[in-house]
């Protein structure tokens, strides 16, 4: 009989210890439950902090790209420009270029002309002196 009470004594003294058990974390869960909340919504209003601003980062960083894209293509135009401008101005060279070839040929060729009179002349007027 002894060890019957005994057995007893050990299972309700279980029993008291899981109901203290429950009782204890349930005054715990209620006691910090306003802690948490509060813990909880100064993180929720942290991260919603952070969350603005990088949206407002996201909105700038957006409108830095816009605006590169807007040089990006500015200079584009700028290089097709000058692209056009070096062709018409090479062109132009080039033309400007076979025309004083073509009045070097003809200065040339005149050159050739005259010295060719002269030795003629020169013999001319050697034969005459002879």
């Amino acid at each position: 009989m002894g060890g019957y009470i005994l057995r007893q004594m050990f299972w309700l003294s279980d029993k008291l210890s899981e109901k203290l058990s429950e009782i204890i974390k349930t005054r715990c869960v209620r006691l910090l439950a306003p802690f948490a909340d509060e813990i909880l919504g100064c993180r929720v209003q942290l991260l919603e902090s952070r969350l603005n601003e990088s949206k407002s980062e996201l909105k700038h960083l957006r409108g830095e790209i816009e605006n590169a894209r807007k040089a990006e293509a500015n200079l584009h135009s700028v290089v097709a420009e000058i692209r056009g401008r070096a062709h018409a101005a090479t062109q132009n060279l080039e033309a400007e270029k076979a025309k004083l070839q073509a009045a070097l040929d003809r200065a040339n060729g005149e050159r050739v002309r005259l010295a060719y009179d002269l030795a003629n002349m020169k013999r001319q007027a050697d034969c005459s002196t002879r």
